[in-house]
């Protein structure tokens, strides 16, 4: 996700200066607003690259996730710089991923818990993997329901064949499993791959558009990408760096 987003945000600016670790130097040490034009995107994608390595370095490193992400003094750090607070977003999703994966891995145990709290009870993450837990059920039924005319007609008789809104929030989860399943029944038409009971049905068109020109594609081509060892990589990463290690040592007593 970090790299993806970093590409993205990369791909939208062009060179207007060299990315270099002088010009990496001159975007560490210049206030925006005090930037020449012809620096201010190079500095972006500077700035870019600086958060990348400081989300990933805040994930590999639980200290420096607690100090500049967590701890008492974060909300003002974190209100006061974009980038801090940049990477702690970024730091945060990635951790969260991971602790709701961890939980995943473990369905009998994941299942007993999603059982014995409420949702007022669970943490965000507890929240997530409980969600992600339902909807591979539903998906399940619906695959189930679809292709097995007998418990088809003996979980969806009551409902009819009319079809039904899913867009009300108070419809049960074997109501939406059996709406979902006479759709394809009805129809044949199977969602791609990947998707789940929560995604759209019916006839989806798909326009595919061109999202950069060979001009730009080129241009692309030359900007610096996060880890690939280019100065202007390497002094985003130190730079991310020294933010971690000059944030530990505020946070450790005298």
């Amino acid at each position: 996700m970090i790299a993806s987003l970093a590409a993205l945000l990369l791909a939208a600016s062009a060179p207007s200066a060299a990315y270099d670790g002088t010009t990496a130097e001159r975007c560490l040490a210049t206030p925006w607003e005090q930037l020449d034009d012809s620096l201010k995107e190079a500095c972006s994608s500077f700035g870019v690259l600086l958060v990348d390595h400081l989300a990933r370095q805040l994930i590999a490193d639980d200290r420096a996730f607690a100090v500049l992400c967590q701890g008492p003094a974060a909300g003002a750090a974190r209100a006061a710089d974009l980038d801090t607070d940049l990477g702690c977003l970024l730091a945060e999703a990635e951790r969260t991923e991971a602790a709701v994966a961890a939980l995943q891995a473990d369905l009998p145990a994941l299942e007993q818990r999603c059982t014995k709290t409420t949702e007022a009870d669970r943490d965000p993450v507890l929240t997530a993997a409980c969600a992600n837990r339902a909807k591979a059920r539903l998906s399940a039924d619906i695959a189930r329901l679809t292709t097995d005319a007998e418990a088809y007609a003996q979980a969806c008789a009551r409902f009819g064949d009319a079809p039904v809104d899913l867009s009300h929030g108070d419809l049960a989860d074997e109501q939406i499993a059996c709406e979902h399943a006479r759709y394809r029944r009805a129809t044949g038409i199977d969602p791609p791959r990947g998707w789940t009971a929560y995604a759209p049905l019916g006839d989806v068109a798909e326009i595919a558009a061109p999202v950069a020109t060979s001009s730009s594609l080129t241009e692309l081509a030359t900007q610096p990408v996060p880890g690939d060892g280019s100065p202007f990589d390497r002094a985003a990463r130190e730079a991310a760096a020294a933010m971690i290690a000059k944030a530990k040592a505020k946070a450790s007593p005298p």
